[in-house]
């Protein structure tokens, strides 16, 4: 499965898109306590001939070696990938559904499609299958219920990892034949390096430049065997800016028991994000002002949501040359564009419309595909999608007007939107048009209203302009900027959080969320954070945070602990330690 030649797509990401699913019932199903029969992944290829490919992609984990050989396990995964495959093809390509409603279910599958194909051209994929990809999915709308796909080698893929599998290469452990080829593994099989080992490719000479290689493009060069394939390319900086690359260390406290300094590195060859949990008044505010002064020390800037005055005050007696912004001072446009493609100015009104479903709950399909549409012709206005090579970028007002004239208008919608344009979050008048092109420490003050709608509407639009330029900017050699949301909590339903997570890392941006709750997180935001500072906090929040970071025979004790943690006391989860660390927190300088 080349990164190359083809790209993921999280199905737990689409579960709106996800088709009904069909009830199993073995054994290991009720063992595991979940319904669900869909798979992981669906790995998306195209070969030199025919259409689109589906690979339904099955990933498990299993402690011990027994366990992960079990028969019932082979037979879940089995059944997950199967009956997701056919479930999937019935759900858009069955010919005894009405053609209407295939075709409304397809166009949403073909947007979600080109949406993790963008995504894919902006890492590994090669630019002249990415053109094919674009052809298939025009097919895919117009051919509809003729499109011919293309059955791959291996209809389904299954892969269990066990620590206790000790051998040099995976073994396939289903049978011979089977419709899903199931493959055991263990660490000795992964490509990269142990944690806190660093590359040492040699001392390159003074004038020599240095080539710095994602850990991702590593893992995408070990998957791929065809030779011919041309070499990935790799970001070049000098030598000057390869010693900047180096991980910071960040000091949190001392080890209760040895004393010895305990320090959260961040850095791009690993994952630089953390998530710091517990009760007002244990310590967090004081862990979070102390990070940001280290951080600024080691030229990581620091932007901070604020939800609390109390912040703003500190962070500027502290560091120099804070610049506190309320939502009146931020002039980015959100519907700027860097790029000019066919589908650009879809692919953006698909995702505004995604973040105004954020702040708009309550909002129905009706009233968002209304919005939706009020962008997307603002940019037609404009000449997106049309024989014009230059066109140019909307106000962001723009769709609000086109809506006001609406002889029919979705009031519903307008009364939402009304209460934004009456607090001016549609005029770009400020003077910051991206934060990250700051080398001063950012205050956004999310408290300058009290209002909860405008709060959470400038949020999204702040993360959302964070999110896009981290992408014109592109790829960076080290961590520059840190996100930092404090009550992180009350962003909780943010979707783009999970994924800024999951994306940010090599565009050297650094992910911190200071809460009170963490059970209202999205479970996907857990396995992309690698580092958890937890004070004291509720008996759920406790379980919620054990079950989802320890293994299961530590949680009931890790929960434990953290009910009865002292303030200033933390315990510090971190990547290649098996059991937490007992911090004294430092306080801030």
């Amino acid at each position: 499965m080349s990164l190359r030649r083809g790209f993921f797509v999280p199905v737990d990401d689409i579960p709106d898109l996800a088709p009904k699913e069909k009830s199993v019932t073995t054994t290991e199903t009720l063992k595991e306590s979940t319904p669900k029969v869909r798979s992981d992944l669906i790995y998306v290829s195209l070969p030199s001939r025919g259409g689109l490919s589906f690979t339904f992609v099955e990933v498990k984990y299993r402690r011990n070696l027994r366990a992960a050989r079990s028969p019932e396990l082979c037979q879940l995964i089995d059944d997950q990938t199967q009956l997701h495959r056919e479930a999937w093809m019935d759900w858009y390509f069955d010919g005894k559904v009405a053609e209407p409603l295939l075709a409304i279910r397809r166009s949403r599958l073909v947007r979600a499609l080109r949406f993790y194909l963008e995504k894919a051209r902006r890492h590994y994929l090669d630019a002249a299958q990415y053109e094919r990809f674009r052809t298939q999915l025009d097919r895919l709308v117009t051919d509809g219920i003729n499109y011919k796909f293309s059955e791959p080698p291996v209809l389904n893929r299954g892969y269990i990892f066990c620590p206790e599998f000790t051998n040099a290469d995976p073994v396939t452990i289903s049978d011979c034949g089977a419709p899903t080829k199931i493959v055991l593994f263990g660490a000795t099989t992964m490509p990269d390096l142990a944690v806190g080992v660093e590359r040492s490719p040699g001392p390159p000479e003074p004038n020599e430049t240095v080539e710095i290689e994602d850990v991702g493009v590593e893992l995408a060069e070990s998957f791929v065997s065809d030779e011919s394939t041309p070499k990935l390319s790799t970001t070049n900086v000098t030598k000057v800016e390869a010693e900047k690359s180096g991980p910071a260390l960040i000091r949190l406290g001392v080890d209760k028991s040895s004393g010895e300094p305990v320090e959260w590195s961040v850095s791009s060859s690993a994952n630089p994000h953390l998530m710091i949990v517990g009760f007002p008044g244990m310590g967090k505010t004081e862990a979070v002002m102390n990070i940001c002064q280290q951080l600024m020390t080691q030229s990581i800037v620091p932007i901070v949501f604020s939800y609390h005055p109390d912040i703003d005050e500190r962070l500027s007696e502290k560091l120099s040359g804070v610049q506190l912004l309320d939502h009146q001072q931020l002039g980015f446009n959100p519907m700027h564009l860097d790029e000019v493609t066919r589908t650009s100015h879809v692919d953006s009104a698909g995702m505004l419309r995604d973040v105004f479903a954020a702040m708009f709950p309550d909002l129905g399909d009706v009233q968002l595909s209304t919005l939706r549409k009020a962008i997307l012709d603002s940019y037609i206005r404009h000449g997106w999608g049309g024989e014009s090579e230059s066109p140019t970028v909307p106000e962001f007002r723009d769709f609000y007007n086109i809506l006001k004239r609406d002889p029919k208008p979705e009031r519903n919608l307008l009364v939402r939107l009304d209460e934004l344009h009456d607090y001016q979050i549609f005029t770009n008048s400020g003077n910051v048009r991206s934060l990250l092109e700051s080398n001063a420490p950012l205050v956004l003050q999310i408290h300058a209203t009290q209002n909860e709608l405008v709060q959470r509407s400038v949020a999204m639009l702040a993360l959302y302009n964070v999110y896009k330029e981290m992408f014109r900017r592109g790829v960076q050699p080290r961590i520059t900027h840190a996100v930092i949301f404090d009550e992180a909590h009350r962003a909780s339903k943010m979707r783009l959080l999970p994924k800024l997570a999951a994306e940010c890392r090599k565009f050297g941006i650094s992910l911190i969320l200071a809460s009170q709750s963490a059970n209202d997180f999205d479970t996907a935001l857990f396995s992309n954070v690698a580092s958890f500072l937890l004070l004291r906090m509720t008996d759920q929040d406790a379980n919620t945070l054990s079950k989802n970071i320890t293994t299961s025979d530590q949680a009931k004790r890790t929960s434990d602990r953290m009910k009865q943690l002292e303030k200033y006391h933390a315990l510090f989860f971190r990547e290649g330690l098996r059991h937490p660390t007992h911090v004294l927190l430092d306080p801030p300088d």
